[in-house]
C-alpha cells in the first residue's frame, strides 16, 4: 500500500454502458499510470444528452465499474463536459488517462471541451482506443437477433481441454499451496454484469482463491440461447472482474466429474441454492450431482437484481 505521500491518483471517465472488456482494458492500462485508479460515472442526465440513453442506470454502471479489477473508486455524476481544477483539486487526481482520440479531434488544448484543462496542466495521458467490442457492438448484436433472417454463426470447432487462464498475479494473495482454499463456480457469463460479480464476490468469502468454469460457446448454444458474446469474450470480462483468481474455459455445462474437480485443485463449488431446491436429492441434480455428494457444494443465494435477460430486453424494448 503507497503511504500518502507516494499515491499518484490516476483517473478517467466515461458512461461505461454494458460494461465490457474495452472499458476494463481502459482501467488496465490506467492502473499503469500510478498507484491508484478513480474512474468518474457519467450520470444518467448527461449521458443521455451525449450519444443515446443508456442501456443501464447510472447506479447499476456505478456498480459494475466497481466491480471491475484495476479500479479503487468510483466518482458518480462526473462531469461530462468541462473538467474543472476545483474537480480534480477535490478528488485529488493527479494523472488524467484521456482517450487518443480527444488529442486527435483536438489537437490544440483550447479546443477540447472535455479535458482542456487537465491537458493545459500537463496531466492528461492518452490512451490508445480499444479496437474490440464496444457497447454498440452488444447493441447491434442483439438487435440483429430480431430479424427472422438471423441464425446463430457456426461456433468454431472447440477443444474438449478446458485451459486455464490466470490473473494478473497479486502478491498480497500469494497463499503457500498448503494453505490455499480453492473455490469454483460457474456459468455461461454472457454480458457479465453486477450479478454475476455478486457471485464472484460471494464466492471469495469461501475460500482464498476464486476459480471461475467458463462453458464455451458450443454447450452455451444448446442451453438457453446463444449467448450475445463469444467465449473468448466472456472469458476476458470475467477475467476482469474482482476476486476471480483464474478462469477455466470450455468448463463443463453438464455432470460435473471428480476427475475435474481434482484436474483443478477444486476444494469448495460455490453452487445457486436454486439446484438445491430443484433437486433436493443430490442423485437428480444433473449438474452438481458429485460436489453435493462429496460434501464440497455450498449453496449461495440467486441475486435478485439486474439479469442478461434483463439487459436484453431493455434493448429490446427500444427496436
Amino acid at each position: 500500500m503507497a503511504a500518502e505521500g507516494e499515491r499518484k491518483n490516476v483517473y478517467c471517465d466515461g458512461i461505461f454502458d454494458l460494461t465490457h472488456i474495452g472499458h476494463q482494458n481502459l482501467f488496465r492500462n490506467a492502473s499503469k499510470l500510478g498507484t491508484h485508479v478513480f474512474v468518474g460515472v457519467v450520470g444518467d442526465k448527461d449521458a443521455n444528452n451525449y450519444k443515446r440513453p443508456p442501456i443501464m442506470t447510472a447506479a447499476e454502471r456505478e456498480a459494475q465499474v466497481l466491480g471491475c479489477k484495476h479500479v479503487e473508486k468510483v466518482i458518480p455524476d462526473a462531469l461530462c463536459f468541462g473538467m474543472t481544477e476545483e474537480f480534480l483539486k477535490e478528488h485529488d487526481i493527479h494523472v488524467c488517462a484521456v482517450g487518443q482520440e480527444y488529442f486527435d479531434r483536438f489537437p490544440d488544448p483550447e479546443d477540447d471541451p472535455y479535458y482542456k484543462i487537465p491537458r493545459k496542466l500537463g496531466i492528461a495521458v492518452p490512451m490508445p482506443r480499444f479496437d474490440g467490442l464496444s457497447t454498440s457492438d452488444l447493441i447491434r448484436r442483439i438487435q440483429e437477433r430480431q430479424s427472422p433472417d438471423w441464425k446463430p454463426a457456426a461456433t468454431p470447432e472447440e477443444s474438449s481441454t478446458s485451459k486455464v487462464l490466470e490473473a494478473e498475479k497479486d502478491l498480497e494473495r500469494d497463499i503457500p499451496e498448503g494453505e490455499r482454499k480453492n473455490v469454483y463456480c460457474d456459468g455461461i457469463f454472457d454480458m457479465c454484469h453486477v450479478g454475476h460479480q455478486n457471485l464472484f464476490r460471494n464466492a471469495s468469502k469461501l475460500g482464498t482463491h476464486v476459480f471461475v468454469g467458463v462453458v464455451g460457446d458450443k454447450d452455451a448454444n444448446n442451453y438457453k440461447r446463444p449467448p450475445i458474446m463469444t467465449a473468448a469474450e466472456r472469458e476476458a470480462q470475467v477475467l476482469g472482474c474482482k476476486h476471480v483468481d483464474k478462469v477455466i474455459t470450455n468448463a463443463l455445462c453438464f455432470g460435473m466429474t471428480e476427475e475435474f474437480l481434482k484436474e483443478h485443485n477444486i476444494h469448495v463449488c460455490a453452487v445457486g441454492q436454486e439446484y438445491f431446491d430443484r433437486f433436493p436429492d443430490p442423485e437428480d441434480d444433473p449438474y452438481y450431482k458429485v460436489p453435493r455428494k462429496l460434501g464440497i457444494a455450498v449453496p449461495l443465494p440467486r441475486f435478485d437484481g439486474l439479469s442478461t435477460s434483463d439487459l436484453i430486453q431493455r434493448v429490446k424494448d427500444r427496436i
